[in-house]
């Protein structure tokens, strides 16, 4: 598999994106991305009222954890992995409230096409 974008890169990205709706409250979500030590690892994306960090490695307290090997969330953000069949198969795997993978994606506007988006 020959991508060219790294999950670091990808998230770290993601504060560019940020256009928040009213009443955002804070969220917490930890992306576990496992496989190629050199590529994989953890963030935290952290929203506050108008704010979105990323950050390097797991927050001790979270609202959301997405777990998911490098390969599976590549093949996702290029668009070659449905993220419903990779949720249905056990590939992609939620610890915590599943509606705040959901409230996060509504916080973004992601360009498509562009290899940038939420599992």
């Amino acid at each position: 598999m020959n991508h060219k974008r790294i999950p670091e890169e990808i998230l770290l990205s993601l504060p560019a994106y940020f256009k928040p709706r009213k009443n955002v409250r804070p969220l917490t979500v930890v992306y576990q991305i496992h496989g190629d030590p050199e590529l994989g690892g953890t963030w935290t994306v952290r929203i506050d009222e108008r704010t979105c960090r990323v950050e390097p490695g797991q927050a001790e307290s979270f609202d959301g954890k997405l777990i998911i090997s490098i390969e599976d969330y590549l093949r996702v953000v290029a668009g070659e992995l449905p993220p419903d069949y990779a949720w249905n198969t056990g590939r992609a795997r939620y610890i915590g409230n599943f509606f705040v993978q959901g409230e996060l994606n509504t916080h973004f506007r992601l360009p498509k096409g562009k290899g940038i988006r939420f599992i």
